[in-house]
């Protein structure tokens, strides 16, 4: 099976598609016009990675007493409220 970063026995950069699948974001998720490639692995980088997120809220309500969690220390555009 063929590593899909490497071609040509060289790394290629991820697109801006393979790096919101990897935080977890829809596809398309900074797909606006007129955003380059560069601001948009800018606001995918400053995010969160929404699937850690998902665990760790489904364990603290699963040790019950937690119903919200907000964190003060996540990027710009994307303060997870859970």
């Amino acid at each position: 099976m063929q590593n899909v970063c490497r071609q040509h026995n060289l790394v290629r950069r991820l697109t801006p598609l393979e790096t919101e699948r990897l935080q977890g974001l829809p596809d398309g998720w900074t797909l606006i016009p007129g955003a380059t490639d560069s601001k948009r692995y800018r606001c995918i980088g400053n995010g969160i990675a929404l699937p850690f997120w998902q665990f760790l809220a489904e364990r603290f309500v699963s040790m019950g007493g937690v119903k919200t969690i907000g964190s003060l220390f996540d990027g710009i555009g994307s303060f997870p409220l859970v």
